[in-house]
């Protein structure tokens, strides 16, 4: 087998699993690529690929889907919590929404709703249908990413769920927009076909639940937070007897570091001088400090609790023992559940179906006498139905969710393939010291 070379990838602009999909097969397509794997929920990419294919190329190949990539190190894990929705823009939505309801179906159900008269279908119909107007306007200025991604995607060829959102309710709103101007010369029937409801209704929904998503993806990627506080930035390093405070990715193999009492130790090491008790239960979950004196290993990040020790680096960077706890779980996330496959394999296909669905919907309408109203109508309901953006987070969160919980316990996943396999686990086989 050749040599092959991990390049990983910090990927934005993704928000479904159609995203991520097209995102991998644009890198599995580049020659010399082995393998690509694409996390949604930590927007990043990993690829195994030979020697000789660039990083760069890599990313530029990333670009042209429509996506924004740039490198990451190796050892980089992003856990940056996403604020892309503010509520401030969700709650004005959903209220602009909420009233732009209101007045639209007032007249649809069998008891009419109450509305003044200056806004009344039956008495003023033109300001029925301006009142709707000015209240979806602001919607739709609450979810304009929908609609920029959605056509960025669709003009690259690979639509997403954001392109489904702006098809229905773009045309919703044209529509909409359309039968208000034949109302401005007379047709006060074009109040009855109206549809600035479902344009602002559906942005609003779609809204709130790209907001809940976003919460979830920050209360998944505060598991690895927490992994990563335990990995001292600093290091006191020993220099011709005097101490030097530097960041501890500078340390070295070798370097003598000085660890004082209540702190983390920043490096795996053998102590050559000093005695002290280290709490170690964020590695063993041992819940008493461990005694160690010269001749003992000590491992990165693991607490000081009294005593000051002189420790010479035999792990550095990522090679220190929570960065490789860190590392696995961070791997974790890339090794896909049998869930998370289909549900990609399923969303890669998705869009172009249920665009291609709809069309048909409506072509068989039209075809069957019924007037446009009621074909567009149709049109609409098939596009904005079959938006499951959560379709490729779902699984992701629940790996990054039970591997971050499950490391902070002292118990490791090699993936989320893994943990969908203990699922099925119905014995479990303890020696007397109660080991696993």
């Amino acid at each position: 087998m050749n040599e092959t070379k991990h390049v990983k990838i910090n990927v934005q602009g993704m928000t479904c699993a159609a995203c991520s999909a097209s995102v991998e097969r644009a890198l599995r397509r580049v020659d010399g690529v082995v393998q690509a794997t694409v996390n949604l929920a930590t927007n990043s990419a990993t690829v195994l690929c030979d020697p000789s294919v660039s990083p760069e190329h890599l990313v530029e190949v990333v670009n042209k889907t429509g996506f924004t990539a740039a490198l990451a190190n190796e050892d980089e894990v992003n856990v940056a919590l996403t604020h892309t929705i503010s509520k401030k823009r969700l709650i004005t939505a959903l209220i602009c929404g909420a009233v732009v309801l209101y007045i639209g179906m007032s007249h649809m159900l069998p008891v009419r709703l109450p509305l003044p008269a200056i806004i009344d279908d039956r008495v003023n119909p033109l300001n029925f249908a301006l009142i709707q107007l000015v209240f979806t306007v602001p919607v739709l200025i609450c979810g304009r990413n929908f609609f920029i991604n959605g056509m960025k995607n669709l003009i690259k060829r690979h639509p997403n769920m954001d392109s489904l959102v702006m098809i229905g309710t773009t045309t919703a709103f044209l529509y909409s927009l359309y039968n208000t101007f034949t109302i401005v010369q007379g047709n006060a029937h074009g109040a009855h076909n109206l549809y600035y409801e479902s344009a602002a209704v559906v942005v609003a929904l779609v809204l709130l639940g790209k907001f809940l998503e976003e919460n979830s993806k920050n209360s998944a990627k505060k598991a690895i937070n927490s992994l990563v506080s335990m990995i001292p930035n600093t290091a006191i390093l020993l220099k011709d007897g005097q101490e030097v405070e530097v960041p501890a990715k500078q340390v070295r193999v070798k370097n003598i570091v000085l660890v004082k009492p209540g702190t983390r130790i920043p490096v795996d090491g053998t102590i050559l001088s000093g005695q002290a008790s280290v709490d170690e239960s964020m590695l063993t979950g041992e819940s008493l400090p461990v005694y160690k004196e010269v001749g003992s290993h000590v491992s990165g990040g693991t607490i000081c609790k009294d005593g000051m020790l002189q420790i010479e680096a035999t792990g550095v960077g990522g090679n220190t023992a929570i960065s490789q706890v860190l590392r696995l779980v961070t791997e974790a996330q890339e090794r896909k559940a049998p869930a998370a496959r289909l549900a990609d394999k399923i969303s890669g296909i998705f869009v172009p179906t249920v665009v291609s669905i709809a069309i048909i919907t409506s072509i068989l309408w039209a075809i069957s006498g019924k007037e446009l109203a009621f074909v567009l109508n149709n049109f609409v309901a098939v596009l904005v139905v079959a938006c499951p953006c959560a379709l490729g987070l779902a699984t992701p969160i629940a790996v990054i969710a039970g591997t971050g919980r499950g490391a902070n316990l002292g118990i490791l996943y090699r993936g989320g393939d893994v943990i969908e396999t203990a699922a099925g686990v119905n014995t479990v086989i303890f020696d007397k010291t109660g080991t696993i």
